[in-house]
């Protein structure tokens, strides 16, 4: 029994350490100014729209912007992935289940997100907070749908 507790203990801390990591992967790119974060974006395009889009249906301006978009949902679907995993163990160390917690710390994450860009010379948009919101709960929908099933496994 001590065991099983220690290996919960370990991925709970694996959790919380992988959640704060992109915590911080997430502001620090909020904090560049708008032309390193459109260089940075503009070269990942260039890299990623022949792989993706090798037909040339979509415009440069119209990729780019998908791209910008859907790194949004990409880095807080990872978000909810480690809150919610850190979440899960914390519950099964304490013997309670936290759903609120991961909730209100990705929610929490997206506002300050575009709080932060404000003061970098960067927009704020209410759009970008939906698509991080949207994002982190697929992945803590994700864990939930996996917890429900372990325990069907289980019981």
């Amino acid at each position: 029994m001590k065991k099983c507790k220690n290996k919960t203990k370990t991925r709970c801390y694996l959790f919380l350490g992988l959640a704060l990591a992109v915590t911080a992967f997430i502001i620090s790119q909020s904090l560049k100014n708008g032309a390193q974060s459109g260089a940075m974006s503009h070269s990942i395009a260039a890299f990623l729209k022949p792989l993706l889009d090798p037909g040339n249906r979509f415009s440069e301006a119209g990729f780019h912007l998908f791209l910008r978009k859907a790194g949004h949902f990409t880095e807080f679907f990872a978000l909810g992935l480690c809150w919610g995993g850190f979440a899960y163990h914390l519950g099964k160390l304490k013997g309670r289940g936290y759903i609120a917690l991961p909730m209100l710390l990705t929610v929490s994450t997206a506002v300050a997100d575009e709080f932060v860009q404000f003061f970098v010379g960067r927009g704020s948009m209410v759009t970008d907070v939906v698509l991080d919101i949207s994002g982190a709960m697929t992945g803590l929908l994700i864990v939930f749908v996996i917890n429900l099933l372990v325990r069907r496994k289980g019981a």
